[in-house]
């Protein structure tokens, strides 16, 4: 059996205190499943996007901002589809672009994510 992961278990303590008990039996588990769901996909997405841009030899100083480019191509992907997701996430990357990350790098490390979420 797998380790639970903490920030689950503390979901859960915090969630549990504000459902009623007749919810509590049935909508904790199916609330603590999707949280600790999205957890993983969230982990693996930044796993993916910090050995990308070690592979690109992206300046350590640079790093955190396109690991968190990949966590906002996560959150879009999770929440809109289709062509509203392609405008979203050209629209987070003129954005980017504009801080001074490079283009080229963007496009790689949201290729390599949304590859990571669609093959799950």
């Amino acid at each position: 059996m797998e380790k639970p992961d903490k920030a689950v278990v503390k979901y859960q303590k915090r969630i549990g205190r504000f459902l009623p008990d007749g919810l509590r039996t049935g909508l904790l588990p199916l609330m603590t499943r999707e949280y600790a769901d999205a957890r993983r996909s969230q982990k693996l997405v930044d796993q993916t996007v910090q050995q990308l841009i070690k592979s690109l030899n992206v300046p350590c100083l640079h790093r955190i901002h396109y690991l968190n480019f990949g966590r906002q191509v996560w959150a879009k992907f999770r929440r809109v589809g289709g062509r509203t997701l392609d405008r979203e996430l050209e629209i987070l990357k003129n954005s980017w672009r504009e801080k001074g990350l490079e283009p080229e790098v963007l496009n790689a490390v949201q290729t390599e994510v949304l590859r990571t979420l669609r093959t799950g």
